[in-house]
């Protein structure tokens, strides 16, 4: 791993979620879902470097009872990548990394070597896995990726793909793990939506409208997020959190 071991993780959650409102404290296999991320970054990187971002106090004091870090953001930010433009505002790291609050299957394998190789990249990335399930290249929730030289394209939460081995159609979707670098999390906060994230809903457009590079980095496909109240039923049939 890089000597770069002050970058940090930041969970962003809030219960206000529009898709599942309240999801970040929904009960995962007896503790709620945002422990679940929180503990997963924390066996990968150590628990000094793990923050989870909220505005909400609900949040925070489940976050003291477990155990984890936390910082109050903002109830104005409208989405998890403006809490990491806060965050970035009040420190001096020059990268930062994302995991998503409602990915509590996520290995500490794929987070500790996601975090290992955008360190080392030092670069804005997205983490991308290959989708084998046909109903999640029709899922609305799924957002999907067209990826070139390791470089997202385009991204929307219609079918996109490319054209894999024998000419098969693959599809790959946009997973919860990202890195920005300072420049690039400025520039996005400090910028407005632009048409295409608007259309798509999707905040990682915002900076490929405005030309900035976004590599992809491929981990493997992992299980579900939490998207909705049948993924919670899957997460806690078949996650697998060793406690």
């Amino acid at each position: 791993m890089s000597t770069r071991s002050k970058v940090k993780i930041i969970i962003p959650a809030r219960l206000s979620a529009q898709r599942l409102p309240g999801k970040p404290l929904m009960d995962i296999q007896g503790k709620p879902m945002v422990i679940r991320v929180a503990e997963k970054c924390i066996a990968a990187i150590g628990t000094e470097n793990v923050i989870v971002s909220t505005p909400d106090d609900e949040i925070a004091n489940v976050c003291t009872t477990f155990g984890v870090n936390f910082v109050h953001s903002s109830i104005d930010c409208l989405s998890g990548t403006d809490r990491l433009f806060e965050f970035m505002k009040l420190c001096d790291d020059e990268l930062i990394v994302n995991v998503q609050g409602d990915e509590p299957m996520i290995p500490v394998s794929v987070v500790k070597d996601f975090y290992s190789k955008v360190t080392e990249m030092n670069q804005t990335c997205v983490g991308i896995s290959q989708i084998f399930d046909e109903t999640y290249v029709k899922s609305q929730s799924v957002v999907k990726v067209a990826v070139s030289n390791d470089t997202l394209i385009y991204a929307s939460r219609q079918a996109i793909g490319g054209v894999g081995k024998n000419a098969e159609r693959t599809f790959f979707k946009h997973t919860g793990l990202y890195s920005f670098t300072r420049a690039d999390i400025i520039k996005f906060g400090e910028s407005e939506r632009g048409t295409l994230e608007q259309a798509e809903n999707v905040e990682i457009l915002r900076l490929i409208e405005r030309g900035i590079s976004v590599k992809a980095v491929e981990i493997p496909n992992y299980g579900r997020a939490v998207d909705t109240i049948k993924d919670l039923e899957f997460v806690n049939k078949y996650g697998k959190f060793g406690d």
